[in-house]
């Protein structure tokens, strides 16, 4: 008889890859999916799994829709991958991050505890929980202290001990997998764009940014804003954030636009760009195109009618807008070239 193995967060970049894994070493796999973590306009890695995977729409969140789940196919396994993810955004919606890493993880251990205690649970957690913390020789371990500096890395702590409680309290088959960063080409927009624009401001690959010699990663703007990078000209004592956008959207052949949903968050960092601009701050917005062949960019309006109202103002306040593609191989992603911004097409 098959084993069963139930996947939270199967449509990420681990769930994608150990679904196939499972169905190739003879599981049967079940995975779970967030309605609204797929963007109406975006290939997905659901489009790559597997086509034996057994796929259902339900949340963390939503306690009895899980008991159900796992009471009706009684796993063999549970790996609990899903998450908000993003450090960055956990500064942003910290309230949705702690309910969703922490209160989701209680709803799953106790639907395996109801429904599957004599099965085996992996719970994905995060070396953000040690924040800077490190040994004497540098290191971190599984002793190191956890001294987690964001709200996500808080909200893994509580996930981290609580799966130990259950372990202790149940006698139950669950454990902790600590996981540091990793990449592969299922790796999340969200998360390799950053890299890209890092190595390119250090290697001076954009030219309209190349006069700032110190880059800061993430820097807080305000209550409950952070700006990708904060930049410093420390020649003229110039200082800029930089916000980076990815773009994913192509509807037209050779034509890119952004966003490819609604994005609260957009317009919000617009506002922020606005704000700091007077503040005396330079304030540069970045798209970086991850689609191949395309030679121009611009709003999608129909999308998101009200990004599009606050782009404008923002361009009228002075925030200076760059778009640039990526040049693809098997080895790396990399900044390419400058993208004509079309202003007048929406």
């Amino acid at each position: 008889m098959k084993k069963k193995a139930f996947i939270t967060g199967i449509n990420g970049q681990d769930g994608s890859y150990l679904s196939n894994l499972l169905v190739e070493k003879g599981y049967k796999v079940y995975g779970l999916v967030r309605r609204n973590s797929i963007n109406e306009h975006q290939t997905t890695r659901l489009d790559l799994l597997n086509s034996k995977v057994d796929l259902s729409y339900g949340d963390l969140l939503d306690e009895s829709s899980l008991e159900t789940k796992i009471r009706k196919i009684k796993p063999d396994e549970i790996y609990n991958l899903a998450a908000q993810s993003h450090v960055k955004v956990s500064f942003e919606i910290p309230q949705f991050t702690v309910k969703t890493n922490s209160v989701g993880v209680l709803n799953m251990l106790e639907a395996f505890r109801k429904f599957a205690p004599n099965g085996k649970f992996y719970q994905a957690s995060s070396s953000e929980m040690f924040g800077v913390s490190v040994d004497k020789d540098k290191f971190q371990r599984e002793t190191t202290e956890l001294a987690p500096n964001s709200p996500y890395g808080c909200s893994k702590v509580f996930s981290f001990y609580l799966t130990k409680f259950y372990r202790r309290a149940y006698k139950l088959f669950v454990c902790n997998g600590i996981l540091f960063n990793h990449e592969s080409p299922f790796r999340g927009t969200n998360f390799v764009t950053n890299k890209i624009v890092k190595e390119a401001l250090e290697n001076k690959y954009i030219d309209d940014l190349s006069r700032y010699n110190q880059i800061t990663p993430e820097k807080k703007y305000g209550l409950n804003t952070r700006f990708d990078f904060l930049l410093n000209d420390t020649k003229k004592n110039k200082k800029a954030f930089l916000e980076v956008k990815s773009v994913s959207l192509s509807r037209k052949k050779g034509y890119a636009e952004f966003p490819d949903a609604v994005t609260s968050r957009g317009k919000k960092h617009l506002e922020s760009l606005i704000s700091a601009n007077k503040q005396g701050y330079d304030c540069y917005l970045l798209f970086l195109v991850q689609i191949e062949n395309c030679q121009s960019f611009g709003i999608a309006a129909d999308i998101d009618p009200e990004y599009s109202k606050f782009f404008k103002e923002a361009v009228k306040k002075n925030v200076k807008v760059l778009c640039y593609d990526c040049k693809f191989s098997n080895k790396s992603i990399e900044i390419n070239n400058k993208i004509k911004i079309l202003f007048n097409d929406w």
